[in-house]
């Protein structure tokens, strides 16, 4: 477990930025001109104020008893069931008049989102969401994320608003927006080049743990077939394919070059220059599977 310890508690202000990957995507779209806290989740940070453990007990009392009394309830799930409450404990201390979220599948949020109504909540939506991500994904009841809250949703579209209703989820408020990181890009990024330069991009799903087969084996299984066509083809037409990269390790690659052998090149995404958004706009013909890049790819007429 990724553990730090800090001896006092979390520090009172206005914004409160829940997840340290919220800070990184959202900096230079929306944060930058702002004075926030970061109630880090990822690499968990346990304090030792005496405020935030007051508030930890005082708030005993929304922790999940019916999942807790219920036959599906383990060891397993004490600590993230302890871990919402310490959530809460911490946004009480920062008593924030807003907290906003990049991650707009984390249970841990949702939740906060429905228990703390003197609150306002913003949700902004990171990744594509489908059937999946909106059944089989989740586990089942008690648990306290088998059902999706939502009170401020700026979503992709009108999809996402049809999707979860039709899968009996809860958005109070929905707002269209389209993707943040794609909008700040078209705004402040002069895209270079207008023409085509690559004739195939390959946006790469690539992930250790659907190649362990730990995760989503449906995926892998479709990487694999779509890499067998698009190599065959390729060979047969003699053509090149660029490969946009997802995780720059190694094995990423090495899984790659078993199909493609020589004939791909390597593109390395850069958050900062916004290396991916170029990269889609420099491509004529994109293959992608399960890419949240690749949808915004189709919504910029590529």
């Amino acid at each position: 477990m990724n553990l730090h310890f800090k001896f006092k508690s979390p520090t009172k202000n206005n914004l409160l930025v829940f997840d340290e990957v919220t800070h990184l995507k959202l900096y230079d779209s929306i944060l930058k001109n702002f004075s926030y806290e970061i109630l880090p989740i990822r690499k968990k940070q346990l304090c030792f104020g005496i405020k935030i453990w007051i508030y930890f007990f005082l708030n005993l009392k929304y922790l999940s008893w019916e999942f807790i009394f219920s036959k599906s309830f383990g060891y397993k799930y004490v600590f993230e069931q302890l871990f919402v409450i310490y959530v809460i404990a911490w946004v009480k201390c920062v008593n924030p008049k807003l907290v906003i979220t990049f991650i707009d599948n984390s249970w841990y949020f949702q939740r906060i989102d429905k228990i703390l109504k003197d609150i306002t909540f913003f949700t902004v939506q990171n990744g594509m969401r489908s059937k999946v991500s909106l059944t089989s994904e989740l586990q089942k009841p008690p648990y306290p994320g088998s059902s999706i809250f939502i009170s401020n949703y700026f979503s992709f579209g009108m999809n996402e608003k049809i999707l979860f209703k039709n899968y009996g989820h809860t958005i109070l408020n929905h707002y269209p927006t389209g993707s943040v990181l794609l909008s700040y890009f078209l705004k402040n990024f002069k895209v270079k080049h207008k023409k085509n330069i690559f004739k195939f991009l390959l946006i790469s799903q690539w992930d250790k743990n659907i190649m362990l087969g730990t995760l989503y084996p449906e995926i892998k299984k479709s990487m694999i077939k779509l890499n067998i066509l698009l190599a065959k083809y390729l060979e047969r037409k003699k053509f090149n394919i660029n490969i946009l990269l997802r995780t720059n390790s190694q094995n990423e690659k090495d899984f790659y070059k078993d199909y493609f052998k020589n004939n791909l090149k390597f593109i390395y995404p850069n958050i900062k220059k916004k290396t991916s958004y170029h990269t889609i706009y420099k491509s004529e013909i994109i293959f992608t599977l399960d890419s949240t890049l690749g949808l915004e790819a189709y919504g910029c007429d590529k």
